[in-house]
Order: C-alpha cells, then structure tokens, then sequence
C-alpha cells in the first residue's frame, strides 16, 4: 500500500464546495497549544478565527496554485527592492578562537537560518549574513597556547567555522569576518587596521593567586594608570527609549529580551568604556589613543555592518535603509543588552538613519500625534500646546485639515520629550475634592485674590528635585533592607517597599523617563 493513500484519503474527505468547507472551518477552530498564556509573558492569548479570517482562508484556498509566490530568481548580490518585502537578518557573530560546537549553532545561527529560509518561501527579498568575530583578548589568548599569531589563528578557525555551517547546511548568503579594512568605515571610524606593541597586559594574562606573575613575561604585575573612551549612553538614552518604545511595540522581542533590556534601562543608563590596552584589535583612528584598540562587544556588532560591506558595495541600501529594511537579530541571551541597547546607541549616536522594525512607522506615529494634538486643542489647549511644542510643529501646520496628511516630512526632527500628565496623590485628590467638590460643609469665605491655578507637571531634570529623591530613594532602600535583614512584621516591611517604590517612580519622572509598574510574582 503507498505510503500517500493516508493522505489521499483525508484530502478526499475534506468538503469541495466553498459553503460546506467555510462550515467546516468554522466548527473546527484551531487547538490551543500549551497552558494558558500568562500576562507577565508579555504574548498575547491565540487570537480566535473572525469571519474575515475564514473569508480570507477560503479565498485563498479557491486561488489554488495561483496562491503559491513564484520562486524568485537567484541574484548576486541580493540588494532591496522598492515596494517589496525587504528582510535583513543577522545571526550573533561567533567567537573564531575554537571549533564552532552544537550550542553555537542552536543557540541562534540555526533559528535564524530557519527564518530566512521561510523568508525566502514567502517571496519576500531576503539576505542572511553572518561571519567570525576574530578580535578581543580570546583570541589573542588562544593564540598564545597554539604558538600562532591572531591573524594565523584567525585564518585557521574562520575556515573550519565556514566548513561547520556548510556541512549542517545553514544557508548564509555571506559568511564573512571582522579583521576586514570594512570594519572600520561603515561608521566612519578611521584608518585601515594597523596593530601596535600593546604597553599593557589584560587582567586575564594574570591568575589571581597572593603573588600575581605576568603568563607573557614573568614580571610582576604592576597597577597603571590608563586613558580610555567610553561611549555616552546617558546623552543617548532619551532616543534609545523613544525607538525601544516603539520597537517594542511593534517588534517581536522574546520576554526575555524584554526584560533584560528593560533592566539595564531601570536605573538609568551609565558610560561604558569601549577602548581597551591590546595590540588585536581594530585600532582607534583618534588623536592620543593610537596605541588602543575598540572593546570587542563595541567593535563586534559592527561587524554585521561591515560584513555586509564586503559582500556588496551598496551595503547602505540594507544598512541605511529603515524605510524600506526589516532588520531581524537572532542572538543568545547573553548578547542581548549589546544588541538591545550598546549597538543601537551606536547606531543612533552617529546622526544617520540606519536601518533600526522601524522609519515608516515613526513617521506615521508622529504625524497621528501632531494631527491628535489639533483635536484637542479646543478641550485641553494646555496639553494641545505641550505637544506641538514637544514635536516643534511649525505654527503654519498646526491646523486641523479634513484629513490624515503628512504635515511633519521625513527629516523633520521633534524635540525633548517630557511626560505630560502627573499622578495625582491621594493628598492631593483629597485637597481638590475639599476645594472643587460641591455639596461640603460650608468653608471660610475665600480670599479677594483669585485661587491658583492648577499646577502642570513639573518639567523633568530638576538637578535639585532630582538630588533630593536619589538621597530618599538610598535612604529609603537602607531602611528596607535593615527590615528584612531583621525579619521584621511583614505588613511594616510591604508599607515600606511600597514608598520605596513610590519614590522610585518620582524619581523617574523627575528624570524624564516613564515609571514601569511593578509586576506581581507569579503564582505556583
């Protein structure tokens, strides 16, 4: 019997005319897969199937063949097409100082291969790079125990990585490399590579023990004084929320990417030292730190910029392209703050428009704000006014047309943004229903000069207002901590935690950054 009849038995049973199979759809609803969703999950509860849905299912079943996305030609190099699906994907760039092993190519490099692959059935237009991140001290370390140099280490294990994903079959469009003269020009960053005598060790060329030795040299590790550079990421912090905002929204980050990210976001972001006292590694085309070379989890992302560069010399049209461009980046969760927050500060930090799941939809967003803003001005003209300055809408489009355009064009940058509301306390809801509320008690005639106005919130970055809650906040969390150390009545420590916490979100505020709510633990 043909292993087929199964299958030919059960198409023939489905029903052929449209009526009949539109019942059956809909009495057959999709199975829910697994327990039921948890809010803190962050994904959504399997939507039902609508009549539109079914509508859409029975009209593409009656297009048959015609359904079906013709294969695209092969095209070398792969570049966007106006008007198309766009699809970039990047696969976390693995470390070149060992054997590539299951775990690096489960971890993401075989779901992102997974991804493009579906891309490509999909017809969308697709390209898939990857590549060897070749510097850092790893390297330079494993270079040391093999008797090679980085470069003839690097050589060595860039082709057996190659050779690994061509035997599982992963198919890279570009399986590239990071010790390219590319590597340094996509963000403009200076001179072909030159490496250097380093003046000092890293911590790693020293074990730990009472009498620390040199691996290189023997000597006696001595504490020096260095210069470095770090990347400013609290002058960076307010677009990297505003484009977290909406990626978030719109994107499909995993909860745990989610909340690692969120995470570092909490407290406030701090400088981070990008430059580091080796000789591998890409050197630092500034004035004074010639003798240095970028961190690797700096230099690295970048990587997938310039590997692009050595496929095509119109990597830009990808890379520099966030109108028409989806970016996807598979990645393991320990490289997920480097992509989520590092790398787009980067990015972002350098004036350009690279290609960040999100262009058109800022575009439309902000021009639904300024348009939402004219609505409200006959009802609240306060908050209408805080808006339109906020986007620096020009007086000459704060209008109201019949409909939707686009007043605010590409290129057209908005302001600081400030939240525009403030929670109301409880102090505060009491003292107005006492001084509006009709129906109370009669009160004391008012004075001759008429009552104040409501206060607006106030605007964010108070250098004092902000002193004085980071001062309640650590007093406040030493109070907290004192309580549980001594394992004090539960009811005193929640009423604690919970004005810690207030004071957290007025220090938020005070900042200019919205306060996430604390969640609830879940329940086993």
């Amino acid at each position: 019997m043909s292993r087929w009849a199964p299958c030919q038995d059960a198409v023939a049973q489905l029903p052929q005319d449209p009526p009949e199979l539109r019942a059956h759809l809909a009495q057959h609803p999709p199975p829910h897969l697994g327990p039921p969703s948890d809010p803190q999950d962050e994904e959504g509860p399997e939507r039902a199937l609508t009549d539109d849905d079914i509508a859409a299912a029975m009209d593409t079943w009656a297009r048959g063949p015609a359904a079906v996305p013709a294969p695209r030609p092969p095209r070398t190099p792969v570049l966007p097409v106006p008007g198309e699906r766009n699809v970039l994907i990047t696969s976390a760039l693995p470390y070149v100082n060992n054997v590539p092993h299951l775990g690096n190519i489960i971890g993401c490099v075989l779901s992102a291969d997974t991804f493009a692959r579906y891309c490509r059935l999909r017809g969308w237009n697709t390209l898939f790079v990857c590549g060897t991140d070749e510097y850092g001290t790893a390297t330079e370390t494993r270079a040391l125990q093999e008797g090679l140099s980085p470069r003839q280490l690097c050589d060595r294990y860039h082709q057996v990585h190659a050779d690994t994903y061509a035997w599982f079959g992963i198919a890279f469009d570009h399986f590239g490399r990071t010790t390219t003269a590319q590597q340094t020009s996509p963000l403009r960053l200076g001179t072909p590579l030159t490496p250097v005598p380093p003046p000092f060790v890293p911590t790693r060329f020293v074990p730990p023990p009472q009498n620390p030795q040199c691996k290189l040299c023997r000597g006696v590790p001595v504490v020096t004084p260095t210069q470095h550079l770090f990347l400013d990421l609290p002058k960076l912090e307010a677009p990297l929320q505003a484009w977290l905002e909406r990626s978030l929204a719109g994107g499909h980050w995993t909860p745990n990417a989610r909340h690692i990210t969120r995470s570092w976001l909490r407290d406030g972001l701090r400088p981070r030292c990008i430059t580091r006292d080796l000789a591998w590694g890409t050197p630092v085309p500034l004035d004074g730190f010639q003798d240095k070379v970028f961190y690797v989890w700096f230099d690295a992302p970048i990587g997938y910029l310039s590997i692009t560069a050595t496929y095509t010399e119109h990597w830009e049209r990808w890379w520099k392209n966030p109108e028409q461009v989806e970016l996807y980046n598979f990645m393991a969760k320990d490289n997920v703050p480097f992509h989520s927050v590092v790398f787009p500060c980067t990015l972002l930090g350098t004036g350009d428009s690279y290609t960040l799941r999100a262009g058109t939809v800022t575009g439309v967003a902000v021009n639904v704000a300024a348009a939402l803003a004219a609505l409200l001005q006959p009802f609240v003209p306060g908050v209408s006014a805080a808006i339109q300055e906020q986007l620096q809408i020009p007086p000459e489009r704060r209008g109201l047309g019949p409909a939707l355009t686009c007043t605010l064009p590409p290129g057209h940058r908005v302001g600081t943004v400030s939240p525009l509301f403030q929670k109301l306390e409880t102090e505060q809801v009491e003292a107005l229903r006492k001084r509006f509320g009709g129906g109370q008690a009669k009160q004391p005639p008012p004075p001759a000069a008429p009552p104040a106005a409501p206060q607006p919130c106030p605007a964010p970055g108070d250098p004092q207002r902000i002193q004085e809650l980071t001062e309640q906040v650590a007093k406040q969390g030493t109070l907290v901590r004192q309580l549980k150390a001594a394992q004090g009545d539960k009811a005193q420590v929640a009423a604690e935690v919970a004005k810690l916490l207030e004071l957290k979100q007025q220090l938020a505020l005070a900042q200019g950054h919205s306060p996430e709510v604390p969640k609830g633990k879940k329940k086993k």
